[in-house]
């Protein structure tokens, strides 16, 4: 429940993101694939996130930190429409390049246009600013224990290093192009498949 800053976050995103939302784009073809997936998963997330609070509801099993009165929703969507409507953007300028090619350019554009969105967002959403229905940053379960980083409104920073900070960025490069590269092909695959 504690709110990551830093590099672990984008780690993890860079692991699977990609290969879900490229392969899905392949296997559709639609020119703006990416943007249409990402913004399904968004409207989503922000539905539920103001559609939730309005049913009551109670915990039921301990330990309670925080006495609740309605169901808790997920937190605000991640941004990763923003990197998504850029590579289908762009996709008319790199659509003949070779699949190795696509997939470093684009893994490498994803993550740097994500990290160059979310991690503002991610301070503003920690901010008096967010603390409203909109963003809803208030939305934690009653599990949550009151020294949470998320409840305190703080990051938890979980690099030892700055070093450490900087190998798992670029590793978040790396993995996002492999995952884009991988995504490329599964999605190929997947357009080939006829009834």
């Amino acid at each position: 429940m504690d709110a990551p800053c830093g590099s672990n976050a984008y780690l993890s995103l860079s692991i699977g993101v990609l290969l879900i939302i490229e392969s899905l784009a392949r296997a559709t073809g639609h020119r703006w694939g990416r943007t249409i997936m990402t913004g399904a998963y968004s409207l989503f997330v922000l539905l539920m996130m103001w559609i939730l609070p309005l049913f009551p509801a109670s915990p039921k099993l301990g330990p309670v930190y925080h006495p609740i009165d309605h169901m808790v929703p997920l937190p605000f969507p991640l941004l990763l429409i923003v990197p998504a409507f850029a590579l289908d953007l762009a996709w008319p300028l790199v659509a003949n390049w070779k699949r190795w090619q696509q997939s470093m350019v684009g893994g490498f554009a994803f993550m740097a246009i994500l990290i160059a969105v979310q991690w503002p967002m991610a301070t503003f959403l920690m901010s008096p600013m967010a603390r409203n229905w909109f963003f809803a940053p208030a939305n934690y379960p009653f599990f949550a224990p009151p020294s949470s980083a998320a409840v305190r409104y703080v990051f938890l920073n979980l690099e030892r290093s700055p070093s450490e900070f900087w190998i798992n960025i670029a590793l978040a490069f790396v993995f996002s192009a492999f995952s884009m590269w991988v995504g490329t092909v599964f999605g190929e695959w997947l357009k080939k498949l006829r009834r």
